[in-house]
């Protein structure tokens, strides 16, 4: 499974998604059609607007918005009542808005201002204020974090979409099989980055080898486009998260640069007195040269 698919996870994926993909050119999932009777049947509570804010699909139990309220939703998201908060998300043509149900973050806060209240009757409600607010801080804090990975990864998170909204419209299977390894390049490293950035939050150092995990995961869907891989990175060695950060980072923006004609990476560290040096080797057609600010050292010839 290694040798065909590469990382399990991508190819059992990738193999999921060509299930679907193949229902739909077979006519068995409907495609293009019914979207409006699709949504009605839904009770996902959300609905579709145009850019002069007119609903055009909704789900059965989508609440009657007005204007102003939509226009509040499309800056930041907006209070229905005090356990529904709107969102939305703009689209080609308008926007989506949806209804995220904080009923357990309602109660939270309501259970802390019972709790408060409470305090001076008796010790063992401080006890369970204190337990309220972990449980508000570990959600508030989950929701940081992904915030925060969203922001560091926008780039490849609207790259992976024009790749998959290109898949979906061509029909050259082997264009298509190629902008498929591409968006599992794209996958690898969102995830990736997601976890160093949470080691990053717990510790300011790591292993080389957390590193050698993500470039690993990275070079296997590389080769899914032919691209010739080789790595070395010694283990037990530590590093600053905040340099694993940057050479994952680095890598990430050679491949992006050269995913069309790439043909050779190679990775590699050595132990310099008390620092770490990074090498990486890529050979592609055209020019990387643009690219030499992001390192400490650059040198480009015939490709390489």
């Amino acid at each position: 499974m290694r040798l065909i698919g590469g990382d399990i996870t991508a190819a059992q994926c990738l193999m999921f998604t060509g299930i679907l993909e193949s229902c739909i050119q077979s006519g068995l999932i409907q495609t293009n059609t019914g979207y409006k009777s699709l949504l009605e049947a839904g009770s996902i509570g959300a609905q579709i607007v145009d850019t002069d804010l007119h609903t055009r699909y909704a789900s059965s139990n989508a609440p009657m918005l007005t204007a102003d309220v939509i226009r509040s939703a499309q800056k930041d998201a907006t209070m229905l009542d005090r356990n529904t908060l709107l969102r939305s998300c703009r689209i080609n043509g308008g926007h989506v808005l949806w209804q995220e149900d904080i009923t357990d973050i309602t109660a939270l806060l309501e259970k802390l201002e019972e709790n408060r209240q409470r305090i001076s009757e008796s010790d063992d409600v401080e006890q369970q204020n204190y337990k309220t607010k972990v449980k508000i801080n570990a959600v508030r804090e989950k929701s940081r974090l992904y915030d925060r990975l969203q922001a560091h990864t926008v780039h490849q998170i609207e790259l992976l979409d024009q790749l998959l909204t290109q898949n979906e419209a061509e029909d050259n299977p082997e264009i298509r099989r190629s902008l498929l390894a591409k968006a599992a390049v794209i996958g690898a490293y969102i995830k990736r980055r997601g976890n160093l950035m949470f080691i990053g939050e717990r510790s300011s150092v790591t292993d080389t080898a957390e590193l050698s995990a993500c470039l690993e995961e990275s070079l296997a869907n590389l080769e899914l486009m032919s691209v010739e891989c080789a790595m070395d990175i010694p283990g037990k060695n530590r590093i600053y998260t905040q340099d694993a950060i940057r050479v994952y980072d680095f890598f990430e923006a050679v491949t992006e640069a050269a995913m069309d004609d790439l043909r050779f990476v190679w990775l590699k560290a050595r132990s310099l007195e008390d620092a770490i040096v990074f090498y990486l080797h890529a050979e592609r057609k055209g020019d990387l040269s643009e690219l030499s600010v992001l390192a400490d050292t650059c040198t480009c010839e015939e490709g390489v």
